[in-house]
């Protein structure tokens, strides 16, 4: 099948492909369903980095013979066993991925990529804090990297509700942790303008039109260096994202 465009550059840049395949799933609710995935090359023997993520090859019924690349995030990794966790958000309408993970058994098989990306890493000297500030589709990455944090540092995130039941999904617990969903009729900005993020690290995962005016805030305002912040549209509001490439 074809990749497009993006896949042959990705082929030139020298970007390992490796095949997963499915062992199952599980249905969250209405929004999300986990599916579950075996590899025997793709996980990194020595661990994974909170939040990494992969470069997956979806078919879609409407364009046969066209494969559609989506990013994913690693979550619940067993290297030695060589299986993971995907996550994907359900939504209307359905996507080359999300329609893929609603009809998808076990068995099945994708083509994987791990392209080099920058992983997270607390800076040195350690930020004053931590500011994450993402929605669903960004909420398994938010939740592994709070999970690995430093105690001692506080850590803040606030995700965006696009639909009433991601109220329902949780966050890690801990008292260096406050996190919240806030409603889709607010911005990022109406939660953070008024707190001083001077020598914070932000990461941002959400919408694309949110993230950029976020990232602008917190670089006008708070003074926050390019090394401070890691910043990516996870999606377009009113976009399909149906290309290959």
């Amino acid at each position: 099948m074809g990749k497009g465009f993006t896949g042959a550059i990705l082929t030139v840049m020298g970007v390992k492909s490796h095949i997963a395949t499915t062992t199952g799933k599980t249905v969250i609710n209405d929004r999300m369903v986990t599916i579950h995935f075996h590899s025997e090359t793709l996980l990194n023997t020595e661990g994974e980095v909170p939040g990494d993520w992969l470069r997956l090859w979806f078919p879609h019924e409407s364009r046969p013979g066209k494969l559609y690349q989506r990013a994913y995030t690693l979550t619940n990794v067993d290297a030695d066993a060589g299986t993971f966790d995907l996550a994907f958000v359900l939504h209307e309408p359905l996507g080359p991925a999300s329609a893929w993970a609603t009809r998808c058994e076990a068995g099945e098989s994708l083509e994987v990529m791990r392209y080099p990306g920058i992983p997270f890493a607390i800076p040195d000297p350690a930020p004053r804090g931590f500011l994450f500030l993402g929605d669903l589709t960004s909420y398994p990455a938010i939740c592994s990297i709070l999970e690995t944090l430093d105690g001692e540092i506080p850590a803040t995130a606030y995700l965006i509700a696009h639909d009433p039941l991601d109220y329902t999904f949780d966050f890690p617990q801990g008292e260096h942790i406050t996190a919240q969903w806030i409603s889709n009729e607010q911005s990022f900005i109406d939660h953070i303008a008024d707190t001083d993020y001077t020598d914070f690290y932000t990461w941002i995962g959400a919408e694309s039109s949110e993230t950029r005016a976020a990232k602008k805030h917190l670089q006008t305002h708070a003074g926050m260096p390019k090394t401070h912040m890691n910043a990516q549209g996870y999606w377009n509001k009113g976009r399909a994202m149906g290309k290959s490439n």
